[in-house]
């Protein structure tokens, strides 16, 4: 009998491995250390990405792709397309953002879009990681008093 259990157990690990399975342990620490699969449908508090130059530096030419036409150039809220929006594309220099500024809420606006405004979902144009590099740039934008502002930033 035990035999029996013995190689039945081996064989559930062999066409785990062969199917390319893991076990969860492994990997929720896979996607831990790799943000961009991270499942984003709870996002964390905090970026995994680190603020840092490259970081910023991605982010910001996703902004200039993707969001300059309607926050502008420099994050007023004044870009060309947002001028018949209402309402008004955010003041991204502003210490205060009316849709929330902690990590998690600048990702899951991004990601989802805001309900009743122009801002659209940008979920399934960008990367999990690619958003993660937005909000690190987007938190350069504002004004020291917000948040500090993050080391390497650009602005």
């Amino acid at each position: 009998m035990r035999a029996v259990i013995s190689s039945l157990a081996f064989l559930v690990v062999l066409m785990a491995l062969v199917s390319g399975q893991t076990p969860a342990t492994n990997r929720d620490q896979t996607q831990a250390s790799n943000p961009s699969q991270t499942p984003a449908t709870n996002p964390p508090q905090v970026s995994p990405v680190g603020p840092d130059a490259s970081s910023i530096a991605a982010g910001r030419g996703i902004y200039e792709s993707s969001c300059a036409s309607c926050h502008g150039d420099y994050g007023k809220g004044d870009g060309r397309l947002g001028e018949e929006l209402s309402p008004k594309p955010t003041d991204l220099t502003s210490s205060t953002w009316s849709h929330g500024s902690t990590d998690r809420e600048v990702f899951s606006e991004v990601r989802n879009g805001i309900k009743g405004t122009g801002m659209k979902a940008f979920g399934h144009k960008l990367t999990t990681h690619q958003i993660w590099d937005l909000v690190n740039y987007l938190h350069t934008l504002r004004p020291a008093r917000g948040r500090s502002r993050p080391s390497g930033s650009i602005n």
